[in-house]
Parts: structure tokens; sequence; C-alpha cells
């Protein structure tokens, strides 16, 4: 589990670039989960997706969707999540 603790979605990219880096020997077999928090939620789905990494968000990462109104709930903030990866998961599909 990866939450990139940088404000910025540029700093939390480098911090997954590096932390990537260091594991590149590792094996894949082992589920990776990319989120960020505030600023960074609604960048770093789309990132996670591109990577295989898992994704997640809902209410404990952030209360608005990714145009900055306030969510309603917890299934508008999945749905937006889902709208996100979903073109990156479309073009991985042959």
């Amino acid at each position: 589990m990866l939450e990139p603790p940088d404000a910025l979605p540029e700093g939390a990219l480098r911090t997954v670039a590096t932390v990537e880096a260091l594991l590149l020997g590792a094996a894949r077999t082992r589920p990776r989960l990319l989120y960020g928090v505030g600023a960074t939620a609604w960048p770093l789905p789309g990132e996670a997706s591109r990577r295989g990494y898992q994704v997640r968000a809902g209410l404990e990462d952030v209360l608005v969707l990714p145009d900055g109104t306030p969510a309603a709930g917890n299934a508008e903030l999945v749905r937006a999540a889902v709208q996100l990866v979903s073109p990156v998961v479309a073009r991985a599909i042959p």
C-alpha cells in the first residue's frame, strides 16, 4: 500500500516512481495499492491503473469530486474513481 505523503500531485508521482524503482527487483506477485488523499486523491487512480496497481477511493481520502463539488456520499466517489480508471482499463483490453 502506497499513500504518498506529498500534498502536490507532481510530488506524489515522483514518490511513486521512486518506490517503484526500489521495488523493480521484487516479484510482482503481490497486489499493490496506490491512492491519494486530498489534492492527490484524483490524480492517482489513473496512475495506479496504468501501473497495474489496485485503486482505492472513498470518504476517508477525499470529500469532493474531481471537479471540486462536494460528494453526496461514498458511492458517488467510487463511481467517479471508476470513471477515471475505465478509459485506462478499456485501452488495456485487446
